[in-house]
């Protein structure tokens, strides 16, 4: 098999008239201000949320698992033989980390696998085309920043699960080796490394499960600002349910 000159011309040739054809054919409009104002609207919802999260997290589940969390140590740390309880706690605190941390890793392995085999940027602007108000306005926002934040909110994931996997292993090998003498002055000094560390890996997990959540508003960001909004209001409503009942519940008892 040989390819000669003129051989290699034609392929180029014809590479490039492929390359033509399978251009975007998704008509572009003027961009009006209704996808500014939808977009700030998604992104002003999920940051308000966050702040007025962060100003009640003691009525929230996280201020309930914060006080649960220093009752579970000075259980836990009364007598020597719950060392096993610790270690098997952590096991499962582990496997949650584990779960968020290879999913996100794996998502984001796929996102470059499919931007390196399609012309990403065609197929995403072709999915604009979806949006029930915007569908025949043209987007002010690249699909390459959207797949970006996508990329770039998996990855955060994956760094907040793997620190709660570091501070999983510290607090088992610590929560192993520990023993309660009788009179020992480094004992209560383990007990509250050990509820500081806890907490640490409270909050990593806490921001890792959020950011997923994100993720699927960024996604349906993708198929323009409408659904971004609407998913955006769905998420805030699930996570108010979750961070507010659960605490709601435990007060009542």
């Amino acid at each position: 098999f040989r390819v000669t000159e003129g051989g290699c011309d034609g392929l180029r040739e014809w590479r490039k008239m492929e390359g033509n054809s399978s251009s975007c054919d998704v008509p572009q409009h003027e961009t009006g201000i209704s996808e500014i104002l939808l977009t700030l609207a998604a992104f002003g919802i999920l940051l308000g949320y966050f702040i007025f999260f962060m100003t009640h997290r003691e009525q929230s589940v996280f201020g309930l698992g914060s006080r649960n969390r220093k009752k579970w140590v000075d259980r836990m740390m009364s007598k020597d033989k719950n060392s096993i309880l610790i270690v098997q706690t952590m096991r499962n605190e582990l496997m949650v980390a584990s779960f968020l941390g290879e999913t996100s890793f794996n998502a984001v392995t796929v996102i470059i696998s499919i931007s390196t085999a399609l012309d990403l940027t065609c197929t995403l602007k072709k999915l604009e085309s979806y949006d029930p108000i915007l569908a025949s306005a043209g987007t002010l926002f690249s699909p390459t920043l959207k797949v970006g934040l996508v990329c770039c909110i998996l990855a955060a994931t994956f760094g907040m699960s793997l620190q709660a996997v570091r501070f999983t292993k510290h607090i088992s090998v610590m929560g192993a080796g520990f023993s309660q003498p009788t009179c020992d002055p480094f004992a209560s000094q383990m007990k509250a490394a050990i509820l500081q560390m806890y907490n640490q890996l409270s909050i990593f997990l806490f921001i890792a499960q959020r950011l997923v959540y994100i993720t699927f508003a960024a996604i349906a960001w993708l198929f323009g600002p409408t659904l971004f909004l609407l998913t955006t209001l769905a998420l805030v409503v699930h996570m108010a349910s979750v961070d507010t009942s659960q605490a709601m519940d435990a007060q009542r008892m």
